[in-house]
């Protein structure tokens, strides 16, 4: 089921990698496309969502398609339906809009690795589980301002100076709002080795 490799590259170009590692592509997959296009789907073995020019390597999109168990059985021993799938099929990661971060296994980096989402036929805790964005709880603590005790008078030693301009400008601030909390950062593709030896 594998497509034929191109002559520019040989097989041990990529043997190093087992089935089921992932990469950051940054490259175009087949044919580039402006934003708010689909994905080209040129034939290939796995299906209409299938990009050829990545998949000559060896490697597919992590976009969540099912897959033949049969059809990718090096793939399918690594993943299991850890992603998904049932009855001779299979789900490869979605990894689309998303940040990795590396599972935790009682390093305790992650305080919410036991409420994550599993995904699939996953736990979670277990790589594929996942969390939506969130803020992390904080609190400010503030004194309250007690009785001066000072005798009644004119109440210049109760009352600070005052200074006839805001202490801080006002005016615009430069910030940047939007309908997500992120950090700076750069789309990539993330991509998938299927079998092993290319």
């Amino acid at each position: 089921m594998k497509p034929p490799l191109p002559g520019a590259f040989a097989p041990w170009t990529w043997s190093g990698m087992p089935p089921g590692a992932i990469i950051a592509f940054a490259g175009n997959l087949g044919t580039p496309v402006p934003d708010n296009a689909s994905p080209p789907t040129p034939p290939a073995p796995a299906g209409p969502h299938v990009l050829q020019t990545v998949e000559a390597w060896g490697w597919m999109l992590c976009d969540g398609r099912p897959l033949d168990c049969c059809a990718y059985p090096e793939l399918f021993a690594v993943l299991g339906y850890l992603h998904g799938g049932q009855n001779g099929s299979f789900k490869l990661p979605d990894l689309r809009g998303y940040f990795l971060r590396a599972a935790d296994y009682g390093a305790g980096r992650a305080p919410d690795e036991k409420s994550r989402n599993a995904s699939g036929g996953g736990t979670p805790g277990q790589p594929g589980s996942w969390q939506l964005d969130a803020y992390q709880q904080h609190e400010h603590d503030y004194l309250q301002a007690g009785k001066a005790g000072l005798a009644p008078g004119s109440g210049a030693g109760a009352v600070p100076g005052v200074t006839g301009t805001a202490t801080t400008p006002a005016g615009d601030k430069d910030y940047r709002d939007a309908a997500e909390t992120r950090p700076m950062n750069v789309y990539v593709h993330y991509l998938i080795k299927f079998a092993a030896g290319w």
